[in-house]
């Protein structure tokens, strides 16, 4: 299943990337929780596909071009830890944003049941029960 695991986590941003939330949304459970990185404004748990969807019309509100590109894959059994580069600019401010995050997807029954992101790698390692 881990295999399975890591091929819906570069689905996920697949979709991400092409601006699908419908089609993120369909690799998802029902009750799914992200949690954006602690640093992040608009900070908090977001349950469910509505919620998601709000944070996601916030964050393309706030960014054009916004792009996660997956640089590593580590299965951890139910859960994959995914380091991404972030890029983006800001809508109002023309601003280059870059960043490099951590993402813990946790699966469950073929479906991602919750997304939380680090700024800190070895804290996402740590989250998934893995060491660096």
């Amino acid at each position: 299943m881990s295999d399975e695991n890591v091929e819906i986590a570069r689905q996920m941003y697949e979709a991400f990337n092409r601006g699908d939330v419908d089609g993120f949304l369909q690799l998802c459970s029902p009750d799914f929780e992200f949690r954006d990185f602690r640093e992040a404004p608009g900070l908090g748990a977001f349950v469910g596909h509505d919620a998601f969807r709000a944070w996601w019309a916030q964050m393309i509100e706030s960014f054009n071009d916004l792009h996660f590109g997956a640089d590593d894959f580590v299965d951890a059994g139910d859960r994959v830890v995914a380091v991404n580069h972030a890029t983006g600019r800001g809508r109002g401010s023309g601003a280059a944003v870059e960043m490099r995050i951590s993402n813990v997807w946790t699966m469950s029954n073929g479906k991602v049941a919750s997304l939380i992101a680090y700024t800190d790698h070895a804290e996402a390692l740590k989250a998934a029960g893995l060491s660096e």
